[in-house]
């Protein structure tokens, strides 16, 4: 037989403990992204702690019981093939992306500590194009989010239950805003970095002091402006170039 129910105390830590990690996930891989911060120290474990934990819980999926017409399956044999049938091939394609990224960014370190020159840079970008693989990992969001409202229909009253989804709908659109705040500063710095002089994106007001340079300076005008397209307010900071307005025109839709 399995040896845990989908029940279970330890089953819904390990979940919550998952979901703690995919918010978190979900935080970082786009300020990563936009801003393009060095996978090391801090990110370094914390991407390492991300592999190994969904790495064991793709392995630990083998051994819960499932459901079937109301009725609690825990044969071993039904249950792992209820699992590959399911989201194995999900979770193995996202681990493996994450795992990609790892072993890149290894890789390139040891290129570049050989002093291989242009195979490290070689290996630079196939680092980045890594990073930007573990976007994938959105798709562990459908996971999580029926996790989350079987947990709240098992343990919450209707009305602590309603108060949940409130708390998580607000969470989600301050997500949201983040997440188009790192896109909107990517686009901007992209565009800045490989357009000729006369096309200068909107981050090019960086260049003008030396505090306008630190991050955090750059971050609270990014979500600054994703607000002010959120809730209709104003702001000093437009698009510039053709790919700054297109993307300021598909936010216009969302408001």
């Amino acid at each position: 037989d399995a040896y845990q129910d989908p029940n279970s105390t330890m089953h819904v830590i390990v979940n919550a403990m998952g979901g703690v990690l995919l918010v978190a996930d979900l935080t970082l891989t786009p300020f990563i992204l936009a801003w393009d911060v060095e996978i090391q120290g801090f990110f370094w474990y914390f991407a390492t702690t991300c592999a190994v934990f969904w790495t064991v819980d793709m392995f630990r999926s083998f051994t819960i019981g499932f459901y079937r017409v109301g009725e609690l399956n825990t044969k071993w044999r039904e249950v792992a093939t209820h699992y590959l049938k399911t989201n194995f091939l999900m979770d193995l394609f996202v681990i493996g992306f994450d795992w990609a990224s790892l072993l890149l960014l290894v890789l390139r370190e040891l290129r570049e500590d050989g002093g291989g020159g242009g195979a490290g840079v070689q290996m630079l970008r196939f680092a980045k194009t890594g990073r930007v693989l573990r976007i994938m990992v959105l798709i562990r969001v459908v996971r999580c989010t029926r996790w989350a409202i079987e947990l709240l229909e098992r343990t919450l009253s209707e009305r602590l239950r309603l108060a949940a989804i409130c708390c998580c709908t607000v969470f989600g659109v301050v997500w949201f805003t983040h997440i188009v705040s790192c896109a909107w500063y990517a686009i901007g710095s992209y565009v800045d970095s490989n357009a000729a002089s006369d096309m200068r994106g909107w981050t090019a007001m960086f260049e003008d002091s030396a505090a306008s340079a630190s991050f955090g300076h750059q971050y609270a005008i990014s979500l600054h402006w994703s607000l002010a397209q959120l809730a209709l307010g104003s702001m000093d900071v437009v698009g510039q170039t053709e790919a700054e307005r297109l993307f300021a025109v598909h936010r216009c839709p969302h408001r």
